[in-house]
């Protein structure tokens, strides 16, 4: 009888440290992507905003492509925070409209 409850006990407390490990594991795998994305040079980058005059055929797509940086996962992302910004609720944009663009720089503010 006793050997049944060590043994119960023991399954549990191996349940209990895989469980621990794994998360951990997530945990670690999360951290270190988040290192390789935001640049290998170290350098620190600030996220800073410009206006821009929209011009006749441009779009938030061409737009977003000219001023996207490394740290958007995405250009889908990026057009949605500049939606945001500006107050967006469709994609269209118009000639002579001024729009406010997010970017990152490593030059200090």
């Amino acid at each position: 009888m006793f050997r049944q409850l060590l043994h119960k006990k023991l399954s549990k407390r191996q349940i209990a440290l895989s469980l621990l490990f794994l998360f951990l594991s997530i945990l670690f795998i999360n951290s270190t992507s988040g290192f390789a994305k935001s640049g290998q040079s170290g350098e620190k980058r600030y996220k800073y905003y410009t206006s821009i005059s929209v011009e006749k055929g441009n779009t938030l797509w061409n737009i977003a492509s000219e001023y996207i940086t490394e740290e958007y996962d995405s250009i889908e992302e990026y057009i949605l925070e500049v939606k945001q910004l500006n107050h967006l609720t469709g994609d269209g944009i118009y000639a002579g409209e001024f729009l406010v663009i997010p970017y990152y720089s490593a030059a200090e503010p």
